[in-house]
């Protein structure tokens, strides 16, 4: 007897676990992640010819960028249902059709901000060289963002894909369930049962992620240890605190349990040691 299988999306903004959680969600045989659709959602054949062009044309970062343009071009035409999972997904009555249940996943701003920094997936441009510049540098987006071409700040991603799941959220007539990074981190397994039992999908023995899928291979232990002791923080100054404050909607935090810190609890520069370990992070040599 062919076991029934729940098809769950899970959407997520860059650096909130959504890779890891999907690797514990495809672990089950009751959950499949994605449909099976009559073409590759990416890398089709009928466009092979055209990424060999880029190969043979462009060197880095030019290739990338072509590259993510064809993976964009190859996401138009896609179902609602099937779209990239870091997507500003708004709410269509085909996840409703396809019987979808969906996760989003959420994550403190700041925290999520200095993760950013550290692996700014998909940046155009060149990188900054510390966080207070970055977090007022404009980032320009991928098209299956979803979003405008060009936002102006990095925090917009969080803002505006929060908003877009909490939209979501009131729209659907399918059953939602949000994952706070947090909480996913502190115990994995109890989060993905509680998501699990939510939606009332029968599971067999959930099992952790060793290591993380992006933090350098970090063990599951350290990075929980790193977050319940809110590490990241060490990482903030009162001026950064302030620009992050300013580009935050609190009332849309507070639904997902964040507040704003307050600057004059964080000190106006950072050691000397601590600024040349965000740099090493960011990618630039230390100073002396």
């Amino acid at each position: 007897m062919v076991q029934e299988q729940t098809f769950i999306r899970v959407f997520g903004e860059r650096n909130t676990g959504t890779r890891a959680i999907l690797l514990m969600l495809e672990a089950q045989k009751s959950v499949i992640t994605r449909q099976t659709v009559a073409s590759r959602i990416y890398d089709r054949p009928e466009n092979a010819g055209l990424r060999a062009q880029i190969i043979q044309s462009f060197d880095l970062p030019w290739r990338r960028i072509y590259s993510d343009a064809i993976r964009d071009m190859e996401h138009m035409d896609l179902c609602p249902t099937q779209m990239w999972k870091h997507t500003a997904i708004h709410w269509h009555s085909a996840f409703a059709t396809k019987k979808v249940h969906v996760v989003f996943v959420v994550r403190n701003p700041y925290s999520w901000f200095i993760s950013l920094a550290k692996n700014p997936y998909h940046i155009f441009g060149l990188r900054p060289e510390t966080l207070e510049a970055f977090v007022v540098q404009p980032w320009m987006t991928q098209r299956r963002d979803n979003l405008a071409p060009v936002l102006p700040s990095p925090m917009a991603l969080w803002q505006q894909k929060t908003a877009a799941y909490q939209t979501f959220e009131t729209q659907a007539k399918v059953p939602v369930q949000v994952v706070r990074f947090e909480d996913f981190v502190a115990d994995t397994v109890k989060e993905i049962t509680r998501v699990l039992d939510r939606f009332g999908v029968a599971h067999e023995n959930i099992r952790d992620i060793e290591s993380s899928t992006k933090e350098g291979g970090k063990n599951l232990r350290d990075i929980t240890a790193f977050y319940a002791r809110e590490g990241w923080k060490n990482r903030l100054t009162a001026g950064l605190v302030q620009l992050i404050n300013e580009r935050v909607d609190w009332n849309l935090a507070a639904k997902y349990g964040y507040a704003p810190l307050s600057p004059a609890d964080f000190p106006h520069a950072l050691s000397s040691k601590t600024t040349n370990e965000i740099r090493k992070e960011m990618g630039f040599k230390p100073v002396s």
